[in-house]
């Protein structure tokens, strides 16, 4: 989808909205923010995401994470304030990458400082802050870092499937030990 203006248009009156209520708890709803999902394309759900004021922008969901044509995921920037930093861009990413990478960059002995920080709520990116001790630059600690992340994740994958086969497979057997 190109313009992102097209998909109220292809929504038309399906898709109500109403201001914000408060409810008998004290929390707020949106009491009529549904979108009869139909008219979209298979591949495709709209929910509204709210910008400054009350306006609402409607988004396609896979435009929260799919990179547009010739858009980079990640990018570097050196900070010149301090030695041996760098700033890293992540974009459609939120805090789960950010606190996973900035966490394991803190235990690597060759960083000194690592944080992230996202900008607003409603913007998916994430920036990452990294400094060294000079011994290696911050991309190659990012990069070491993430190397041994998909590692051990990749073990834990094969653990947690090796897990749930040998409890599939003693459900199974105490099944047919029951039917006999």
């Amino acid at each position: 989808m190109n313009a992102p203006d097209s998909l109220p248009a292809r929504l038309g009156s399906q898709a109500s909205l109403s201001s914000r209520s408060e409810s008998a708890s004290g929390s707020y709803f949106t009491p009529r923010s549904h979108v009869q999902f139909s008219t979209l394309r298979s591949n495709e759900a709209a929910i509204p995401h709210g910008d400054m004021g009350s306006r609402i922008k409607w988004c396609v969901r896979f435009e929260l994470f799919i990179l547009g044509d010739g858009e980079k995921k990640i990018t570097e920037t050196p900070f010149a304030s301090m030695a041996n930093t760098s700033d890293f861009l992540m974009k459609k990413e939120d805090h789960t990458l950010g606190n996973l990478i900035s966490e394991h960059l803190k235990m690597h002995p060759k960083v000194l400082l690592a944080g992230y920080k996202i900008a607003h709520p409603n913007v998916a990116e994430v920036l990452l802050r990294v400094q060294t001790d000079g011994t290696i630059t911050p991309k190659e600690a990012v990069v070491e870092v993430c190397k041994q992340l998909v590692a051990s994740l990749g073990h834990l994958s094969r653990e947690f499937t090796r897990e749930y086969e040998l409890r599939r497979m003693a459900t199974v057997g105490e099944q047919q030990g029951n039917g006999m």
